[in-house]
């Protein structure tokens, strides 16, 4: 197995290789981009040891054979900790050595309790559910009746009131963060204790009937809670006997997640993300949901979903920029894709007239290449803009390019008034070189400002145009402060998006135009890199890139890397003419690498450092 992906990924090095040797290649990311993570962890690094360290304090309160193993897979699947770590880190035997900090650590208590509460109501589904024999239609809907008249029950009840009775100190006490959450001045990051109580709480009455509702008003602050929620999340039952949901027991699991990985500064994947924002949706069950129908709910709520996203997104970029541990994949993917777009844009933008390419590459074309004047492409060029095009909404990418002192282009869409339609934003941020003359960070001007319809731009290309596609939530006001970031996210607005009014008709026109010249007739290849095929937005949208207006299969090339074998989700690609190299996302940075230091590749000075850097990380990765 290792070695057929170790091929395929062979086979997209050379494709990559004739691509950017081409500066045809062009990446259109998606979430899984942002949210790499390793294989395998480092159990002695940060932040992954912290997270081990409060595993371990939370495998010291536990008694039970069941519960430690529970932990211990828990582990395993979640944290992606080697198994033959488990025995010391998370002995079944004797109990771990426990940080002072972690000791009667409130949320590590709360996080025992949930581990409990899984276990149990694990045990009791599995036992229920071969003495029901339900036929199974929908794994979602899939229940059995749950009573607390028996010992499981009874148990499993009182670990979850536990839980809810160590919730409801923490929120008193204002005692409720991990003591490992990173502090920054200007973005703050906690855990959503009320929400998670009040979720709790919803799941508990779920469980129980109308008759048993006394065993909860035995608390008396949870019996005022219940009063307070809304009819449809009263107990009910059926009969006698309350229903306990397959999806209420992954639900637990996911909370325990969450309470463990909140604070860590690592951009959060589309599951993630999809339950953190659950916990934002007022009366919502204690159920796993689809990210696009919890952004709809909270939508419907009225809710900053920019801001929101603003917020979160702001405290892993930060940590992205502190050089966590935890973030060198997603740190090492976003300076390839980086240092591959310089290339392309140095090599057919700012590199002299066709005439002189030659000469000036083979002088090792990096001196000068940030004071060179930026020159337009003449007649018989026909070199294509570099463009990355991403549905992600943090700036990991733009934070790469700062970092080398290269200038760019974000483009993103936006209102300018608070009913006005959706517009798009063009933000040039300028190379080291222009701040350190003008003293100007950005320059804002509206699209059609900057390219009337159907015409070339007016505006000075300073390097890669990043087209953020589903908003841009981190980018700051700038001169223009009446604008509001609009969001694709919700159901609503991913319809919305795909709407051929809201396509940009120059960016369309360059990622259909043949490039001309060297690469005659050559068509712009297309890398889709982090998209998961399950998610229908994602199927949507590979269907209008992949096909003209006149229903034909776009020309150039298109590809994607992923580990996933599922030939139900992945048989559309065939229909769609994209090459799927099987492979794990974070194996890409390291055959970039290999590939800008190609010697036959002439690569600037600048270029050069960035490839450096990332070999940098790639080897800090692996150590």
């Amino acid at each position: 197995m290792a070695e057929a992906i170790s091929t395929q990924l062979d086979k997209a090095g050379s494709a990559l290789w004739n691509d950017i040797n081409a500066c045809l290649f062009t990446p259109f990311l998606g979430a899984g981009a942002s949210s790499l993570r390793p294989e395998r962890i480092d159990v002695g690094s940060a932040p992954w040891k912290h997270v081990v360290e409060t595993l371990a304090a939370i495998r010291g309160q536990l008694k039970t054979d069941s519960s430690i193993r529970y932990l211990r897979s828990f582990a395993v699947q979640r944290l992606r900790v080697p198994t033959e770590l488990l025995d010391s880190c998370l002995p079944l035997g004797k109990k771990p050595a426990v940080p002072s900090k972690l000791k009667s650590n409130g949320l590590v208590l709360l996080q025992a309790e949930l581990v409990r509460s899984t276990v149990r109501l694990t045990r009791y589904f599995g036992e229920h559910f071969t003495e029901e024999a339900p036929s199974v239609h929908n794994l979602e809907e899939c229940h059995v009746s749950f009573s607390t008249n028996d010992l499981p029950g009874s148990d499993a009840f009182k670990a979850l009131i536990a839980a809810i009775d160590i919730a409801a100190y923490l929120i008193d006490k204002g005692r409720f963060d991990s003591p490992f959450l990173l502090r920054f001045d200007e973005v703050e990051r906690s855990l959503r204790i009320q929400r998670v109580y009040e979720k709790l709480l919803s799941l508990v009455t779920s469980l129980i009937p109308q008759e048993e509702v006394g065993r909860l008003k035995e608390h008396k602050e949870h019996s005022n809670a219940l009063k307070s929620l809304p009819p449809e999340m009263k107990p009910a039952g059926a009969g006698d006997r309350g229903l306990l949901r397959l999806d209420s027991v992954q639900w637990l699991s996911d909370l325990l997640w969450y309470t463990l990985r909140y604070w860590l500064p690592l951009y959060p994947t589309t599951a993630e993300l999809a339950f953190e924002l659950s916990l934002e949706v007022r009366d919502a069950p204690a159920k796993r949901a689809e990210l696009a129908q919890t952004a709809q709910a909270l939508e419907n709520e009225s809710a900053d979903l920019a801001g929101i996203l603003g917020d979160l997104l702001g405290y892993c970029e930060r940590g992205l920029k502190d050089e966590c541990e935890g973030n060198q994949g997603t740190a090492a993917f976003y300076c390839a894709i980086a240092a591959i777009m310089q290339h392309q844009y140095e090599r057919y933008c700012v590199a002299p007239k066709v005439e002189e390419t030659a000469d000036y590459w083979s002088r090792g074309a990096g001196e000068g290449v940030g004071e060179r004047k930026i020159q337009k492409r003449v007649d018989g060029d026909g070199a294509l803009q570099p463009l990355i095009l991403t549905t992600n909404f943090d700036r990991g990418l733009e934070n790469a390019l700062t970092k080398f002192g290269i200038g760019y282009h974000v483009l993103f869409p936006v209102r300018l008034g608070e009913n006005s339609p959706v517009e798009w934003l063009l933000r040039t941020y300028y190379d080291r070189e222009r701040k350190e003359k003008s003293g100007s960070v950005f320059e804002d001007r509206t699209w059609l400002e900057a390219c009337s319809q159907g015409e070339e731009p007016t505006f000075e290309i300073v390097g890669p145009i990043i087209v953020k596609l589903h908003g841009a939530p981190c980018e700051p006001p700038g001169s223009l402060v009446s604008f509001k970031h609009w969001i694709v996210l919700s159901e609503l607005g991913y319809l919305q998006a795909l709407e051929e009014s809201r396509q940009l008709p120059w960016i369309t026109q360059q990622m259909n135009s043949p490039a001309k010249g060297r690469n005659t007739n050559a068509h712009r290849s297309l890398w889709f890199l982090g998209h998961s095929i399950a998610d229908w937005n994602v199927r949507l949208r590979l269907y209008r890139d992949c096909y003209s207006r006149e229903g034909r299969i776009r020309q150039g090339r298109r590809s994607t890397v992923d580990r996933d074998r599922d030939v139900f989700r992945y048989a559309i690609l065939k229909n769609l003419e994209v090459v799927r190299y099987i492979g794990d996302l974070t194996g890409l940075p390291g055959i970039i690498q290999r590939v800008l230091y190609d010697h036959r590749l002439k690569t600037s000075e600048r270029v050069d450092e960035m490839v450096g850097e990332l070999k940098a990380l790639l080897e800090s990765k692996e150590e």
